[in-house]
């Protein structure tokens, strides 16, 4: 770009030129989900958290957005971003995948070649529900050491008993 500048001396007169750089940056991530014979999974949900663990977005799977949810406005720096919950039907993909925002904002997606997206896949069938098991009760009957009901209707039984044997001696 250059701009000339006339000035009232008719001896001077001065050319500058500018330099402007305009640099669009892919500072968003494609996230596509399907079950393995390609149909969307539709109400599935997602958070994408940075390096620290924070989560710095949750996003769901819209029937309008046919299968692909396009992710922006992420700062630079690493992201994870795993599913977090699925319709029934599906069974919940619980792997983390991982894409970093470079210096330069574009993204690098560290599990695919093509950087441009991640490819979530879901199964059909319903998500099993594992059961822990309750550590904090126990079968055992455990006395309870805090009460001092027994001490006291003991201490009463001792000191009637000597009350009674005392009085006998002193017949």
């Amino acid at each position: 770009m250059a701009s000339y500048k006339q000035h009232d001396c008719s001896k001077l007169s001065k050319i500058e030129f500018y330099q402007l750089d305009i640099i669009l940056n892919n500072t968003y991530i494609s996230i596509i989900n399907s079950d393995k014979e390609g149909n969307p999974v539709v109400g599935s949900k997602y958070q994408i958290k940075d390096s620290s663990g924070n989560v710095v977005k949750t996003i769901e799977l819209k029937e309008s957005d046919y299968g692909l949810i396009n992710v922006g406005e992420l700062a630079r720096g690493m992201y994870t971003i795993q599913q977090i919950y699925v319709p029934d039907g599906y069974v919940l993909n619980k792997n983390s995948y991982t894409f970093q925002i470079n210096g330069d904002g574009y993204v690098v997606n560290t599990n695919e070649e093509d950087s441009s997206y991640i490819i979530i896949l879901n199964d059909k069938g319903t998500s099993e529900v594992v059961e822990e098991e309750d550590n904090t009760r126990s079968s055992k009957i455990i006395p309870n050491t805090g009460d001092k009901k027994h001490i006291i209707l003991i201490s009463i039984v001792i000191v009637s008993l000597l009350g009674v044997v005392f009085r006998i001696k002193m017949k």
